[in-house]
């Protein structure tokens, strides 16, 4: 029974170092975030958040502040100009609904099935963009190039991240509490968990493929 409750404790002092862990470090991405304007620090953060969870993942202990500004500060010019095209997709497919809703008849539904389709791709490359730029090293257009095939690649999987997402989400709007500690840690953590699993499938196919 002792050995069970050593057990018990040793596990439940793990889990809330892991979670004051995964606070601090979303205290920092709202740090971060503001000390960049807002517009020029999301990115960035969020870049080093995903950097942090990914050594976190390899269970490689590391400085946390340290590694969070270094990597905000090596990071800061190339992910704003990622997340400025990211934007700007975005706002396009936005601009492109608006004008859709105000147009009649046939072409409209053609237009609507053509813009679903691409409002889909676009989400599956943010789903995947963030841990594909601290997994790979790649060029700037080829991350987005890499998070679609890996998200197409693995549809269980990229539906599985949006399930859970979808609960993380409704499980911060009943407790809006736990908001300013981990939104968007806990987010960032459940892309990362999924996509390293879409990334050890992407690799056993190849070496299935002898590639």
């Amino acid at each position: 029974m002792k050995m069970e409750a050593n057990w018990a404790t040793g596990r439940l002092y793990r889990f809330s170092h892991w979670i004051m862990k995964l606070a601090y470090v979303n205290l920092l991405w709202i740090l971060f975030s503001i000390l960049g304007l807002g517009v020029l620090g999301v990115f960035p953060a969020t870049i080093a958040l995903f950097t942090v969870l990914r050594k976190w993942e390899m269970d490689e202990d590391i400085p946390i502040f340290q590694t969070f500004f270094q990597t905000y500060k090596n990071e800061f010019l190339k992910a704003n100009v990622l997340g400025i095209i990211l934007s700007l997709v975005g706002y396009i497919l936005y601009f492109n609904y608006i004008y859709i809703t105000v147009i009649q008849g046939t072409i409209q539904l053609i237009l609507s099935i053509v813009m679903l389709f691409a409002a889909i791709l676009y989400f599956v490359i943010v789903l995947y963009l963030f841990q594909v730029y601290v997994h790979y090293d790649l060029k700037l257009f080829q991350y987005v190039r890499y998070s679609l095939f890996i998200g197409i690649a693995n549809p269980i999987h990229t539906i599985l991240m949006v399930a859970l997402l979808a609960l993380c989400a409704f499980f911060l709007y009943v407790v809006p509490g736990f908001l300013p500690f981990f939104f968007p840690s806990i987010f960032a953590l459940v892309m990362m968990k999924v996509g390293l699993v879409s990334f050890e499938k992407i690799i056993e196919k190849r070496e299935k493929l002898g590639m």
